[in-house]
């Protein structure tokens, strides 16, 4: 089942950083047709001044003959907003006023002469109809390589001598270097930065790679190619799309020699027992772990508590045999034990809600410095209203409620994050949308999932906190996010009871709040001291936000 969902979340995971990268054979699994732009995510590129075609990349398949060394192409790509996969337009597509043919992959390609705009016009065959202008961003160009040596040494800094024209300032620059993905050669991403003259990536950045290095994924070392890319996201949008994205693009790329870094990680995390209880916190290693210091001002999207297995049954089977008389008897007993939470008001319940939440603040303000805005900022919000809640159909949910109404926005199993995957663009997901809207550096998500466990004592009551937790921020470029500044599970025994003492606090008592909270703070710590010790701060220093 482990290597099933590795599979699984490792084929999301590629769709998701851009359907170009997955190869026609298997994005055409995944395409289908669609005449309602409603349902569409809709990714519109120019892409300058494009590499050799010695580089030999599966995006390179897109462009078939058309490729040529230096030469512009306009790319309309149409993904699904909801799911995983890409859609082929049941209509006509149009750039400059002509047709163009889909490629693969819900994606349609032509090439371009230089000039100031592009009109594209997008209509479906029920009359629904899309156009817009497309502007090129400004042209890059590599100056030099570490000082003119053309060695990238993963080992040490990446020192990138950039030409970059009056007006670029707020452009982002992305740098990236091939990699060998089961047989493809593609892009890996070293990181999003801001535009500058000369860009210094410290070596700790290649040990914190976009791809983990495996069997079958890994950079390529020895001959390989350097990418480096200016890019403008608008603020345009298409009309009559579900979403859209505005991207242009220029290259420029050079032959370099790669040598393989000592060490690389995937993440860094806490894994260990605090107040007797089972911590598992991490973030991603610092290409999509994002570090505290970059965030001031948060908004708590999502605050719940389920008691789930309230009333339990539990049956046992004896058998017992003898012979008289020359006759074999058995007798079979069946015992069945029964047990119940007490029967509490839906208000005793809220309080604890509300009780839970406070202490969670109080521990975020106290140890992070961290401002948070009004929970009814964040459910008022226009994107928020269009969040659909998270439904846990698997359990026995008997006991669901949130801080101030906020949404079960935080999937705490595989079948939940598969309902939660979508491919439309970084800066579209649901983190994305509403950290730009609120103006905040990130959301933070909360779960607590309360489970009366099994005791041999009939008398013995009891409730075992489970809390997830999530801390994302928005995406760095145009292809990941969001970012992550820590994720994970905190779980372990409550407090027993007899079921007699039903005192004022006695709820807060079972699940063992304070020691609750207090392993998350000391969790959080460390997670922070490991992110200094592993340069995450260096990393981050010239990042591009978006």
């Amino acid at each position: 089942m482990k290597k099933k969902t590795w599979v699984i979340l490792l084929t999301i995971s590629i769709i998701l950083a851009g359907c170009a990268q997955i190869g026609k054979l298997v994005g055409g699994l995944l395409t289908q047709s669609t005449d309602n732009l409603a349902d569409v995510s809709m990714i519109s590129q120019y892409i300058g001044n494009v590499y050799p075609k010695e580089v030999g990349t599966v995006e390179m398949d897109y462009f078939g003959d058309i490729w040529e060394t230096g030469s512009s192409f306009v790319a309309v790509n149409f993904l699904k907003r909801e799911g995983v996969g890409m859609y082929k337009i049941d209509g006509l597509v149009k750039v400059n006023g002509q047709m163009v043919e889909h490629t693969a992959n819900g994606a349609y390609v032509v090439k371009v002469p230089k000039q100031d705009s592009y009109s594209i016009e997008v209509e479906t065959v029920t009359g629904q109809k899309s156009s817009f202008e497309l502007k090129p961003t400004y042209p890059i160009k590599i100056k030099s390589i570490n000082g003119g040596s053309d060695i990238v040494d993963m080992n040490k800094d990446l020192v990138l001598e950039l030409e970059n024209p009056p007006g670029s300032e707020k452009t982002g620059i992305k740098v990236s270097l091939l990699a060998d993905v089961a047989g493809i050669t593609t892009w890996t991403e070293i990181g999003n930065y801001k535009s500058m003259n000369k860009l210094i990536i410290p070596a700790k950045t290649f040990q914190n790679p976009a791809m983990a290095n495996t069997i079958i994924t890994s950079v390529r070392t020895g001959p390989s190619y350097l990418n480096v890319e200016r890019f403008r996201i608008g603020d345009e949008k298409a009309p009559n799309t579900g979403a859209s994205l505005m991207l242009s693009k220029s290259l420029d790329t050079r032959a370099v020699q790669v040598s393989e870094p000592d060490d690389t990680f995937n993440n860094i995390s806490v894994v260990e027992e605090i107040n007797d209880f089972k911590v598992d916190l991490s973030k991603p290693n610092a290409y999509m772990g994002r570090p505290f210091s970059t965030g001031k001002t948060f908004a708590i999207s999502s605050f719940a508590v389920r008691a789930t297995k309230l009333t339990q049954q539990r049956t046992d089977v004896s058998s017992s045999s003898w012979t008289a008389g020359g006759y074999k008897y058995t007798q079979t007993v069946t015992t069945v034990k029964t047990r119940a939470f007490p029967q509490l008001p839906k208000e005793r319940w809220d309080y604890l809600v509300n009780t839970l939440y406070a202490d969670f603040e109080r521990t975020l303000k106290a140890n992070y410095n961290v401002n948070l805005i009004p929970v009814e900022r964040v459910t008022a919000a226009k994107n928020y209203a269009e969040l659909f809640p998270i439904e846990d159909n698997y359990s026995e949910v008997e006991y669901s409620g949130s801080y101030k109404n906020t949404k079960v926005l935080l999937p705490t199993s595989l079948g939940e994050i598969m309902q939660s995957v979508s491919s439309t663009f970084a800066a579209d997901r649901v983190d994305s949308r509403l950290i730009r809207e609120l103006g905040v550096d990130g959301l933070i998500a909360v779960t607590i999932d309360l489970e009366m466990p099994w005791f041999e004592e009939i008398d013995d009551i009891s409730l075992t906190p489970r809390m997830s937790i999530r801390i994302s921020g928005g995406p760095t470029g145009y292809t990941y996010g969001p970012t992550i500044y820590a994720q994970g599970v905190i779980s372990g025994p409550g407090e027993e009871f007899d079921g007699e003492d039903l005192s004022f606090d006695f709820l807060e008592k079972t699940i063992r709040k304070d020691q609750l909270m207090d392993a998350f703070a000391k969790a959080l710590n460390q997670l922070k001291k490991m992110e200094a010790d592993y340069g995450y701060d260096a990393i981050w220093k010239d990042r591009y936000y978006y």
